[in-house]
């Protein structure tokens, strides 16, 4: 579940439901937004992952552990994982305003699909640059290993029967 478990109205029922379907020893792979995560301090209320309102949870490892224990799984991995372009997209954020602005809806455009027209612009050029030079990849790579990425990666393990 990629990005899915922080929409849901009750993470601990769709958790425990998902208990009820795997057997014993099988495996549940989600991707949920770090609250530790480094940019969540250095862009602030900019940071991209708060999405709000349709994240309505941020887990930290003890929320995850708890909500694991409660649900019948044990953690066997927890790590901070970050695209690369997620520095570079809060970066644009951060310079261009909250998405409201032309530009801004422009450079995000790229992200899909965009047209021949768009590449003549400076700004959707700049951006297609600094994404292609991997500028961003080492300070990512950085800040997964010091777990303050901005997703973290879990698997969790069921433990027994569900009743």
């Amino acid at each position: 579940m990629d990005a899915v478990l922080e929409h849901v109205i009750n993470p601990l029922k769709t958790l425990q439901d998902i208990g009820k379907i795997l057997k014993p020893g099988g495996k549940f792979i989600a991707a949920v937004p770090n609250p530790r995560a480094f940019g969540r301090y250095f862009f602030g209320h900019r940071w991209l992952q708060w999405h709000l309102p349709y994240h309505r949870h941020f887990f930290t490892r003890k929320s995850i552990s708890v909500l694991a224990e409660q649900s019948s799984f044990t953690i066997e991995v927890m790590r901070s994982s970050t695209k690369s372009q997620n520095l570079l997209d809060n970066w644009i954020s951060l310079f261009n305003g909250s998405g409201k602005n032309k530009k801004a809806t422009a450079v995000h455009q790229v992200f899909g699909n965009f047209n021949a027209q768009h590449k003549k612009r400076w700004d959707v050029w700049f951006y297609l640059s600094l994404k292609k030079s991997r500028l961003f990849s080492l300070p990512m790579r950085i800040a997964d290993l010091c777990d303050v990425g901005d997703w973290n990666i879990i698997i969790l393990q069921k433990t027994s029967a569900h009743s």
